[in-house]
C-alpha cells in the first residue's frame, strides 16, 4: 500500500519501473482521488516485480463524460418533440449521405444515417429533434469544459442548423450555447460545411455552474426549415468530452 498527503480535490497516478529509464515507467494505478478531508490518501498497488521503483504524479481529474459511441452506449436518449418529420437521431455508421466515416472509430450519432434530412424538423414550440446525454454529476465544480466533433451538411439556403442546450436534471431548458452551428461560424478553423470540425474545449457559462451546481445534461438539437435546394446529410456528433 502506498500513502501520501495532499489537498482534497487532487488526483494522482502511480507508476513503476525496474530500470528508472525514461519511457520505462508503467502505470499501475490511476485516477486516485485525494482524501476528502485532506488526510492521508492510500492506494493498493499489486507488486509483480521483486525489485521496482515507484513514483507518484499529480494527474488531471477524470472526465465527467467521455463518449465516442463505440461499444455499449448507455444513457443517451432521443426525442422528436412533436416533429412530423421522418428525420430522427440515429446511432451507427453513416451510409449514403453525411460524413464518409465517423470522426473516430466506426459509430456516431447523426440525424438520419442513410438519407438526407427532411424540411421542417421543428416540433412543439419550434423545438428541433434532439439527442440528450446522460445526466452528469458536476459535484459542485465551477470550471467545466465541453468539447466534441461535429459534421454538418446543409442545403445552400438552409436557415437551420445545430444547437447545444444545457438542461437541468429534470430536463428543463436552462441555457443555449450560441451561436447556432451552421458549418463555419463557431469553429475557429472556419471549416466549410460538409467537413468534420471540433468545438472546444469551451468553458460552460459561469451562471450555469453556479446555479445548477450538480446535475446537468447536454442536448444536441437539429433544426431545419424549408429549402429550395437539395438537402444534405444534416448533423452528426462524435467524441464528446466533458471535464
Amino acid at each position: 500500500m502506498l500513502t501520501l498527503t495532499d489537498q482534497a480535490g487532487q488526483y494522482f497516478l502511480f507508476r513503476s519501473s525496474v530500470t528508472l529509464e525514461k519511457g520505462a515507467w508503467t502505470t499501475v494505478h490511476s485516477n486516485v482521488a485525494a482524501a476528502a478531508d485532506g488526510a492521508t490518501t492510500s492506494a493498493t498497488v499489486v507488486i509483480t516485480d521483486d525489485l521496482a521503483f515507484y513514483r507518484v504524479e499529480r494527474s488531471a481529474a477524470p472526465a465527467y463524460l467521455s463518449e465516442d459511441f463505440e461499444g455499449e452506449v448507455v444513457g443517451w436518449t432521443t426525442q422528436t418533440n412533436g416533429s412530423a418529420s421522418a428525420t430522427t437521431w440515429e446511432l451507427g455508421t453513416p451510409t449514403v449521405v453525411g460524413p464518409p466515416a465517423a470522426n473516430s472509430g466506426t459509430n456516431l450519432y447523426g440525424t438520419d444515417l442513410d438519407a438526407a434530412y427532411e424540411d421542417f424538423t421543428l416540433g412543439e414550440e419550434n423545438k428541433g429533434i434532439t439527442l440528450l446525454s446522460p445526466v452528469i454529476n458536476l459535484a459542485g465544480d465551477t470550471f467545466v469544459t465541453l468539447e466534441f466533433a461535429y459534421f454538418l451538411d446543409l442545403a445552400a439556403d438552409e436557415q437551420g442548423g445545430g444547437r447545444i442546450n444545457i438542461l437541468d436534471e429534470q430536463g428543463g431548458s436552462f441555457i443555449s450555447i450560441e451561436p447556432l452551428l451552421t458549418g463555419s461560424n463557431i469553429a475557429p478553423e472556419e471549416v466549410v460545411s460538409g467537413e468534420w470540425a471540433k468545438i472546444g474545449p469551451i468553458r460552460l457559462p459561469q451562471n450555469v455552474t453556479d446555479a445548477i451546481k450538480i446535475m446537468i445534461e447536454f442536448e444536441f438539437e437539429f433544426l431545419s426549415a424549408e429549402s429550395a435546394e437539395a438537402n444534405g446529410g444534416s448533423l452528426h456528433i462524435d467524441d464528446i468530452v466533458v471535464k
